[in-house]
């Protein structure tokens, strides 16, 4: 009978390693996204709501970009290269349903801001500081946590683990 092997929880820094490689092909989708920008930009004005229709956009862009990658293998590029990987706690594998809450919970600090800002409620140096702020506290977060989670993880139950190095 084979013995089960816990997953090992992924540190932090091998998380913000990660997060950096995969922000580099998040621009890169993002600025693909936006090529046909110049084509119906005539047909989004400057108001409030072609403003929230732009960035409604943009979530989703990053979202099924990210998505994608953990419903199908668990890993971003950015993960595969420091081999760590998303998991669900109770199932393993990533579903369309646990990437919404997981990016939907990491991103709700970010999109209250983004609101505040086009209320004109907040500044753009003050939402920044903020931001900034919201991102320490949920990954420093698992600094704290017993199961080494990120706040989102946490929320949604997914963990990130590391992958055992493959010797060749």
């Amino acid at each position: 009978m084979s013995k089960l092997i816990e997953p090992t929880p992924a540190g932090l820094m091998r998380r913000i390693s990660a997060l950096l490689y995969d922000m580099l092909l998040v621009t890169a989708a993002t600025f693909i996204a936006f090529l046909p920008a110049p084509l119906i930009g005539s047909f989004i004005d400057e108001s409030i709501w072609g403003t929230s229709l732009t960035s409604l956009y943009l979530l989703g862009v990053w979202f099924f970009f990210l998505g994608w990658f953990w419903t199908h293998g668990g890993q971003t590029l950015g993960m595969k290269a420091w081999r760590i990987k998303v998991i669900h706690v109770h199932a393993l594998r990533v579903r369309w349903g646990t990437a919404a809450a997981r990016f939907g919970i990491s991103n709700a600090g970010f999109l209250l801001l983004l609101m505040l800002v086009s209320q004109g409620l907040l500044t753009g140096q003050l939402a920044a500081i903020l931001g900034f702020a919201i991102f320490l506290f949920a990954f420093l977060w698992i600094l704290v946590d017993n199961q080494h989670c990120a706040l989102h993880d946490r929320l949604s139950s997914t963990r990130i683990v590391k992958l055992p190095s493959t010797n060749k």
